[in-house]
């Protein structure tokens, strides 16, 4: 009947059941299980803080789904910190995580890769280059290259544009802005002489 009782979502009763003959068989770990699914209930509900306290109580009881479970609800809370801006926050609940076993290296590449995405999209390229090329993304380290390189050619830096578009060969159209900035700093030489 305790089982049943858990089946069917009426989680306290089936607590109270399994409480009542603690001694019979697997009544020790069905009550765990009760705590686990009112967790479970407790997230769905919004009320992470309370799932959290319990799943860390489980973890100290050894039940070990609870470990799992703590890890993607934590990663959760991360998502949401992040969604409001809180980074550091997050940062500190993703070493939380890490310390539970979670694997997070995938995840923080995949912050670094978001957060360099976001400083190619404002403009900021030389920022954006040095995350790219930490991620070892080639493609995007040349793509940063060639927009620092059109920031000199449009800042009448003719010189820095030459080399910078002579080191991306023929990325793009590397080679006839090379010979753009060319006729343009030799332009610039006739015209002060």
């Amino acid at each position: 009947r305790a089982e049943r009782n858990l089946r069917d979502g009426k989680i306290e009763k089936a607590q109270e059941m399994f409480t009542g003959i603690s001694w019979f068989k697997d009544s020790e770990t069905m009550i765990l299980k009760c705590d686990f699914k009112t967790a479970e209930k407790l997230l769905v509900e919004g009320k992470t803080e309370e799932a959290v306290e319990i799943f860390k109580t489980l973890i100290d009881e050894g039940y070990t789904e609870a470990n799992d479970a703590l890890v993607d609800t934590l990663f959760d809370v991360v998502e949401s910190l992040n969604d409001e801006g809180k980074t550091e926050e997050a940062m500190e609940l993703i070493s939380t995580i890490e310390s539970l076993g979670g694997e997070v290296s995938g995840y923080l590449a995949e912050q670094r890769q978001d957060a360099a995405m976001e400083l190619y999209i404002e403009g900021k390229y030389k920022e954006a280059r040095e995350m790219f090329n930490s991620l070892g993304q080639d493609d995007m380290v040349f793509e940063c290259d060639y927009y620092i390189a059109l920031e000199y050619k449009k800042n009448y830096d003719y010189a820095e544009a030459m080399a910078a578009f002579n080191a991306l060969d023929d990325y793009n159209d590397s080679k006839e802005q090379f010979d753009s900035c060319e006729e343009a700093l030799i332009d610039e030489n006739q015209g002060e002489s």
